[in-house]
């Protein structure tokens, strides 16, 4: 099934199939000016230029005709602000779209990392988080914990691709690598690739739970899975999604004059798999709290 990403200004959104494409299509959301391109290529196109999405006026007969080509003054004024008026909804409806597609997206990576403990068949109070790094004996990085979650994501096929004993960029592994994963793109980020080819990720994992080599066991995060971040969605500074790097400490992205895609502050994945929104002007010690796993410090409002 081929899926489609629609691109107006500097916002995109997506993924979405044909049908859902139609949908926005007949609510006005997407008007032929817009751009969209399929899941598969590089290249936006205008709407319009997609056969069958806008209906040709000049196959369809009017459902009455106009016997005058004189529209009142004031009928043209009606028009603009009827159309106006419209706008803005679809605009705003838009943007809260895209915000559901970014919560939906981090609830599950949250629960592909919990597939991934499960996996492991070991005792509740043994399941492990994967680590956030591989590294070789010489410490040279291999591969990312998001690379590890693929076949929980439904990307069993690219993770079967992946040699793990060699490094993600290594050339025998160029090819899974460059394929975009839906669910590490963010809608209101634009750039999906690195400029050496590899497919980003609008994510970050919380280096202080996902450490290098070693999986967190859940019993030792001492403060509670509910009261640690484990991932954050990030506005700028993308690495692939198999860069072994792509990690980050929250206060580094959370809080005032951030670059977060989210208008206030930014979406954040909690070890519970929970998602929760974290305002900008959230007072320091307490985004602290919630980034380290065992600190033990005292966890207010937010």
């Amino acid at each position: 099934m081929s899926l489609w990403y629609i691109k107006r200004d500097n916002q995109i959104t997506g993924p979405l199939t044909r049908q859902q494409l139609e949908d926005f299509v007949a609510a006005g959301e997407v008007i032929e000016s817009d751009l969209i391109r399929q899941e598969d290529s590089q290249e936006f196109f205008p709407a319009s230029l997609l056969p069958g999405l806008f209906i040709d006026i000049d196959d369809t007969k009017p459902a009455f005709e106009v016997r005058s080509s004189r529209v009142p003054a004031l009928l043209l004024v009606l028009f603009l602000i009827l159309a106006i008026g419209f706008s803005l909804p679809a605009f705003q409806q838009g943007r809260s779209y895209q915000r559901s597609v970014t919560i939906n997206n981090m609830k599950q990576i949250g629960l592909a990392l919990h597939n991934y403990s499960f996996n492991s068949k070991e005792p509740m109070t043994l399941q492990v988080f994967p680590p956030g790094a591989m590294t070789n004996p010489q410490e040279k990085p291999l591969h990312s914990w998001q690379a590890l979650i693929l076949p929980y994501l439904d990307q069993q096929f690219y993770y079967n691709q992946i040699d793990l004993s060699k490094p993600w960029n290594a050339r025998d592994n160029q090819k899974p690598f460059q394929q975009e994963v839906p669910v590490y793109l963010n809608p209101k980020n634009e750039a999906r690739r690195s400029s050496d080819g590899y497919a980003l990720s609008h994510y970050a994992g919380n280096e202080l739970v996902l450490k290098p080599n070693v999986g967190m066991p859940f019993n030792e995060i001492r403060d509670g899975m509910s009261n640690t971040i484990l991932a954050v969605e990030i506005g700028e500074q993308f690495k692939p999604w198999g860069d072994p790097t792509s990690l980050t400490v929250p206060e580094k992205v959370i809080g005032p004059n951030r670059n977060s895609p989210s208008t206030g502050g930014t979406i954040v994945l909690l070890a519970d798999g929970a998602v929760r929104f974290i305002p900008e002007d959230i007072d320091p010690e307490i985004l602290k709290a919630l980034s380290t796993p065992a600190g033990g410090e005292e966890i207010g409002e937010y």
